[in-house]
């Protein structure tokens, strides 16, 4: 995929081709608070990962998100891996709850709900199990405390693929009762290729290394 670099960000054209769509669609501000939630979530993992000494390789904006890459070089504990992997969700329930407290002190206003859901959701899905999430990476990481790299890497691909059963059932659901909210189904078809990709890469690897 091709990318524009500015010293350490990584832009991809699609990922600015479709912020630029929502813009044109959506002609209210909540296109702006998605992309404000979504920075806040990788300037979790950021702070984190500065404040236990990893080393920034960049920032990569990709169709489906934001990334903030580490230095391959970087020595952490796996400890700390968890730490900056449940930093990104931790700020998003933080900032879902000071809104919410926001509204119990001094009303509602507007974006408060989207703002609520917004960032619930994002460290809902984050925090889902899967390889490519921060909880996957998370849970990984654990593993690898208990466990070799390679069994570290069967359990947490077997996790990944059985949490994205009931994530395809629900899709499956949704658009059939919806008829046309397919939101659900791209996350998952999406998620999956991640997986699929990423556990092919380690066999490669593996294999290299053998």
């Amino acid at each position: 995929m091709i990318f524009f670099q500015i010293k350490k960000l990584h832009i991809s054209p699609v990922f600015l081709s479709v912020v630029a769509f929502f813009f044109i669609v959506d002609t209210s501000f909540y296109t702006l608070l998605l992309l404000l939630c979504a920075f806040a979530h990788e300037l979790g993992h950021y702070l984190t990962g500065r404040a236990l000494g990893a080393e920034v390789e960049g920032v990569w904006f990709r169709p489906f998100g934001i990334n903030i890459v580490l230095r391959e070089s970087t020595r952490i504990s796996y400890w700390d891996e968890i730490r900056i992997a449940l930093s990104g969700p931790l700020v998003n329930l933080l900032l879902a709850g000071g809104v919410y407290l926001w509204c119990l002190l001094f009303g509602l206003f507007d974006a408060a709900g989207f703002l609520i859901f917004i960032n619930l959701a994002l460290a809902g899905i984050n925090l889902l199990p899967v390889d490519c999430l921060d909880g996957g990476r998370a849970v990984r990481s654990l593993l690898l405390c208990l466990f070799s790299i390679e069994t570290a890497d069967r359990l947490s691909l077997c996790l990944s693929l059985l949490t994205l059963i009931p994530l395809s059932v629900a899709s499956a659901v949704l658009v059939s009762r919806s008829g046309y909210n397919l939101s659900l189904a791209v996350i998952t078809l999406f998620l999956l290729c991640r997986i699929l990709l990423g556990s092919f890469r380690r066999i490669s690897v593996t294999s290299l290394a053998r």
